[in-house]
């Protein structure tokens, strides 16, 4: 398939691949950090217009923007950071806008330009850590609990190995839509190198995530159990085991598999303590919660600068009301999932999303590549529509 681009949307796609870039740029390119920041406010201004320019929208984007919005307001309310809120959210926002654009107006564009280069990261990735396995340069940053005393932590071109996460979930998301059935050697090349360089690093959780992934990918993806799976029973599923592990802490249960498998003491490298302070927190202003605080004041009060768990943290910052609203927005992604289940490539989103929640258990992924995988999901039916006239233009042309 030929692709012909205009300026604009040469334009769209170049402020994308700012929102894209690796944290390590800003640490390699001088300036860059103001650069990417004065790119990233005219991506949120781009995708903001090309919001109100765009004719229809999933529901996952108004649920999003209710959400970001209530967290703004209770930031203010309770005197928050909302210089940090604006940094954590325009970024997400932005990349929703965009992705939502693309996918309802130039899915080629989309599904194949921004799929080979984060193909290509990782990749590049791979061969960062081969060639450099104390990484490519490392990071000052404070020790949990203690921000007196400092650690070097090796960054590779996807940023930090506990990061590769965020970053591997698109590009499989993507390629295998590029796949379409016809030739799945790609997919399963990306997922093998990714779970690799997760297994090279260590990063416990992360890897654990991605060999789940790979034998359901691999040996599971067309039998009858993932077929029958119901995407948003299993989401309800999840918020039940959640609140069990993390609330009431039955990750115990787990230890002979965290102690001798993974080689993790029981906090699970603090994050138990990390759970615990912020339950405490989270007691006393239940309803509408804390707000984003500076990361400063967030680290004086439970050690760290989020809570080390997505819901926890969500529950955290927005309180009752901003969680019920963040998990009417994860139904709302996974809904056209649903009704498409019957498809390949609706499956293995569905699996990617899956497993992305596996890792929210004890890892906060807010960050710009999973909420590429949310627009694709939430709208999916333009991503059918793009498999079906691929795969009618091949059988045409033989």
């Amino acid at each position: 398939m030929k692709i012909k681009i205009s300026l604009k949307e040469a334009i769209i796609l170049s402020i994308y691949i700012v929102f894209l870039a690796p944290n390590i740029l800003e640490y390699c390119i001088p300036y860059f950090h103001y650069i990417s920041i004065a790119i990233r406010i005219l991506g949120v201004l781009v995708g903001v217009m090309c919001f109100f320019f765009t004719k229809t929208h999933s529901r996952a984007i108004y649920i999003l923007i209710v959400y970001i919005i209530y967290i703004g307001f209770v930031t203010l309310l309770s005197n928050g950071s909302i210089i940090q809120w604006f940094s954590i959210y325009a970024n997400i926002i932005g990349i929703a806008m965009l992705t939502e654009y693309l996918i309802q107006n130039r899915i080629d564009h989309f599904i194949i330009k921004i799929g080979r280069l984060l193909r290509g990261g990782v990749v590049l990735n791979l061969v960062s850590l081969l060639l450099f396995p104390n990484g490519l340069m490392q990071i000052k940053t404070a020790v949990l609990f203690r921000k007196d005393l400092f650690q070097l932590v090796p960054f590779w071109v996807f940023d930090s190995d506990n990061r590769f996460i965020t970053w591997f979930v698109p590009t499989i998301a993507l390629v295998s839509i590029a796949d379409m059935k016809k030739n799945t050697k790609k997919t399963l090349l990306v997922t093998v190198m990714a779970t690799f360089s997760l297994i090279y690093t260590w990063s416990a959780g992360a890897m654990s995530v991605f060999l789940l992934f790979l034998i359901l990918y691999m040996f599971f993806l067309e039998t009858k159990f993932i077929k029958r799976i119901n995407i948003r029973v299993v989401l309800i599923g999840y918020i039940f085991v959640w609140g069990y592990l993390i609330l009431f802490e039955g990750y115990r249960i787990f230890q002979p598999f965290i102690v001798d498998v993974l080689h993790k003491n029981m906090t699970l490298s603090g994050r138990t303590i990390v759970w615990q302070r912020a339950n405490d927190y989270i007691l006393h202003n239940l309803v509408l919660g804390t707000g984003v605080l500076d990361t400063n004041v967030i680290s004086d009060m439970i050690g760290l600068s989020h809570c080390h768990s997505h819901l926890l943290h969500t529950i955290f910052i927005g309180g009752i009301i901003g969680l019920v609203i963040y998990l009417f927005f994860w139904f709302s992604v996974v809904g056209p999932l649903y009704r498409k289940w019957d498809q390949c490539e609706a499956r293995i989103l569905g699996l990617l999303f899956i497993c992305v929640l596996v890792a929210d258990l004890v890892d906060f992924l807010e960050f710009s590549g999973i909420y590429i995988l949310y627009m694709i999901c939430s709208n999916y039916q333009y991503v059918d529509n793009y498999i079906n006239e691929v795969t009618n233009e091949s059988i045409t042309s033989n």
